[in-house]
């Protein structure tokens, strides 16, 4: 007669059997601390806008007053809806958009050979480009970049600065003469036009408010060429 301890015994052999002894863990590993450092959205916002807009060296944001989208490169049907979609936009934005057969200011050009298209661009017109200065001129390295681009679009955009009164241009390019007065037995300049007074081809400013924190000198963008490669897009 078998009696009640052996049977718990034999119960504790069989259990200690069936469980093997955990082999020992190892030690947790140590990791490096992780630093997350955060950007405001008021710096993102900024550093997105200024690298899109790409206003002149040493000058603000541009603001358009009129548009007038074109494309090049496309069939009217497959064009006709990125100019409707870009003067709708603009009206969103309480910017004028021009009439049908109205001078390009917004040209989108559509090409298989993005980078042979810019250069041919900048070596036919560099004026366009490089060379007006008075905080028109972007700079080599922004040219360059452009013209090194990889990306599927890529863009340059034109700005000047102008009397927001007025909307006439507040600096001067190269071959400037309008509105100069010349004495005809001197050939000295003696005055200026009162419409469009340039002595000695710079642009006479009439402030209206005496003012040294606020400038009715803005910036326009009168021009902006994007070039899209359709390969890459």
């Amino acid at each position: 007669m078998i009696d009640l301890f052996t049977v718990l015994a034999a119960a504790a052999v069989l259990a200690g059997a069936q469980d093997p002894i955990p082999a020992p863990q190892d030690p947790p590993a140590q990791l490096e601390d992780v630093q997350v450092t955060a950007r405001r959205t008021a710096d993102m916002a900024r550093t997105f806008v200024g690298r899109v807009a790409a206003p002149a060296r040493g000058r603000g944001l541009g603001r358009w007053r009129k548009v007038c989208p074109g494309v090049a490169n496309l069939d009217r049907a497959i064009a006709q809806p990125v100019v409707d979609r870009i003067a709708a936009t603009a009206d969103e934005l309480g910017i004028e958009v021009e009439g049908p057969g109205c001078e390009a200011n917004i040209i989108v050009v559509f090409t298989v050979d993005a980078a042979a298209v810019t250069r041919a661009m900048v070596e036919n017109d560099p004026r366009v480009f490089r060379g007006q200065g008075g905080g028109i001129d972007r700079g080599g390295a922004a040219l360059r970049a452009f013209l090194a681009s990889e990306r599927p679009v890529r863009w340059w955009s034109l700005s000047v600065p102008i009397d927001s009164e007025t909307g006439q241009r507040a600096v001067r390019i190269p071959g400037d003469r309008s509105g100069v007065v010349v004495d005809s037995e001197t050939a000295r300049i003696v005055g200026c036009d009162a419409d469009d007074c340039i002595i000695g081809a710079a642009p006479l400013i009439r402030s209206t408010s005496a003012s040294r924190i606020n400038s009715q000198i803005v910036d326009q963008i009168y021009k902006s060429i994007i070039v899209v490669d359709i390969d890459a897009v």
